[in-house]
């Protein structure tokens, strides 16, 4: 018998060398279920990673804290309500943060982190829209460009507002509808009616989204326009927002009178008449829409210091564009959404247009947009020739990231001041038994006040089961009480430690300060 010679081992791809033969491979891998699941996961992975840093810290916290503590009541067996603290708003995010906190007790933490969770879920319904729309290609740029964008990182991830979950939903309606037009399936159309009536009671702005999604209807899956079908598709769309419709029919002038009360606090007067208000809206909404995916120039309002951000222009026109050419190639749910859309959410929103919150508002729109254009990358028209969809696909994928570095490089100062009070409230959690009595310093409160936190430091304390108020410590001439937690400056700990018996909550040095101080009253 003759020696084998120690050649490469025979395989299947003859004349293939090593490094090509893995990509083969690869690549028939990815084409299996499990290859796909592998492919989601990673990109579920990435979103996490991208979400998880300043999660808690920016942006500062808001009113949220009134949605988390309906939420804290309803796991603790105190109520069971249709709406949320808004009585405009549905109670689904309440329950969510209900089975989150009977999961993982009622650390303030919590509800933060649950928007986190379904902020990097959104990645998944994107996908699959994406894949619907132009296979697993589309799927995943549209994933990537899902993970990557800025807007949704700081809000629809850090916020714990109902309105941030509101593009899990409703991009799960898109992709159930667009599979029920390429199946003529009925069942998916009424699945993508409940997906949108969860959807709706998590905003009511999101009914913006169903003009769009009715265009598409018209334009792409005529075979399911039929009254039955329809009927089955409405009658879920109210089952997923059936407490919703139950509070405002049965108590019509509660519900009513929280959206004149949302209106005369947070819309803004407008002197003009009112056609140019709302084209004024109209052109704000847009310019807002524009930023959403970057990032780019987050603190800005002005319309003329806009205009001048070329990288905005860049991905806003790459996007429209992208748009236009995926309906051009019988894809037409992003320019479906995107003008009846704009138009609605300047009836929806005549407020404020700053990415950083409001940009909420617009996010059910991207998903849509970015399937398409993922739709154009991955089979990319002749006069765009190689290398440059590849090019363009990682410069569109790199702006977001750099806007959201520039935005955490330019809060950094403020943010480990932030940081340090949230810190502290995090020792008190830990070490005081629930309802313990807690006491903020009003030498805290300007703290508090320049990070645009106003008064909401107690009410997060509060939430977390805490009996907490602002409070005069420093020279006040009648003391706390023995057992009586304090939150105090580093200079009236200095001072207080000399009148007070005070033992600090942390291991730190008794000595030690860093902004604010977490005490205990012998």
């Amino acid at each position: 018998m003759s020696e084998l010679s120690p050649t490469a081992p025979p395989t299947a791809w003859p004349g293939l060398t090593p490094a090509p033969l893995a990509v083969a491979r690869l690549r028939a891998f990815a084409q299996t279920r499990a290859g796909e699941a592998c492919l989601l996961g990673g990109l579920v992975g990435l979103a996490l990673l991208l979400r998880v840093p300043y999660a808690q810290l920016d942006p500062w916290i808001t009113d949220e804290w009134r949605e988390a503590a309906r939420g804290l009541s309803i796991a603790q067996g105190r109520g069971l309500p249709l709406t949320n603290y808004d009585a405009y708003i549905g109670a689904l995010w309440n329950y969510l943060l209900a089975l989150a906190y009977l999961a993982f007790g009622p650390d303030f933490r919590v509800p933060r982190w649950t928007a986190l969770a379904l902020g990097t879920l959104t990645i998944v319904p994107t996908y699959l829209l994406g894949r619907e729309l132009g296979g697993r290609r589309a799927g995943l740029l549209a994933g990537l460009f899902m993970a990557t964008c800025a807007i949704h990182i700081l809000v629809n991830s850090h916020i714990a507002w109902s309105n941030c979950t509101t593009p899990l939903f409703t991009t799960s309606g898109f992709w159930l509808l667009v599979s029920a037009a390429r199946r003529r399936s009925a069942r998916w159309l009424a699945l993508s009616g409940l997906a949108f009536g969860l959807g709706f009671q998590t905003h009511p702005s999101a009914v913006a989204v169903l003009p769009g999604a009715l265009a598409f209807l018209l334009w792409r899956g005529r075979a399911l326009l039929r009254p039955g079908w329809l009927a089955a598709a409405a009658l879920l769309f109210l089952v997923g927002c059936g407490n919703y419709v139950a509070f405002a029919a049965l108590n019509p002038d509660e519900y009513l009178g929280a959206i004149h009360l949302e209106q005369a606090t947070n819309d803004r007067p407008c002197p003009l008449p009112p056609l140019e208000c709302y084209t004024h809206n109209v052109l704000q909404a847009g310019f807002m829409l524009a930023r959403l995916p970057t990032g780019t120039g987050i603190q800005l309002e002005e319309l003329s210091e806009l205009e001048r951000l070329p990288l905005l222009w860049l991905y806003a026109v790459v996007l429209g564009g992208g748009a236009v050419i995926a309906a051009r190639r019988g894809a037409p749910l992003g320019l479906c959404v995107l003008v009846p859309g704009a138009l609605m959410l300047a009836v929806f929103q005549p407020a404020s247009y700053r990415p950083v919150p409001e940009g909420r508002y617009a996010m059910p729109l991207l998903p849509p947009l970015f399937a398409s254009l993922a739709c154009v990358l991955a089979q990319p028209p002749r006069w765009l020739r190689a290398p440059l969809p590849a090019l363009l696909t990682l410069l569109l994928l790199a702006l977001p990231l750099w806007g959201l570095w520039s935005r955490y490089e330019t809060t950094a100062q403020r943010r480990a001041v932030y940081g340090a009070i949230l810190n502290e409230m995090l020792v008190i959690q830990q070490q005081v038994p629930e309802r313990g009595k807690v006491i903020v310093d009003f030498q805290v409160r300007p703290l508090v006040d320049e990070l645009g936190w106003h008064n909401r430091l107690p009410g997060v304390l509060v939430q977390a089961g805490f009996d907490a108020r602002f409070d005069k410590v420093v020279h006040a001439k009648r003391k706390p009480g023995r057992g009586t937690i304090l939150l105090l400056t580093c200079k009236g700990y200095a001072n207080e430690r000399r009148l007070l018996k005070l033992t600090p909550l942390s291991d730190a040095p008794a000595d030690a300060c860093h902004v604010v101080r977490a005490v205990m009253v012998q």
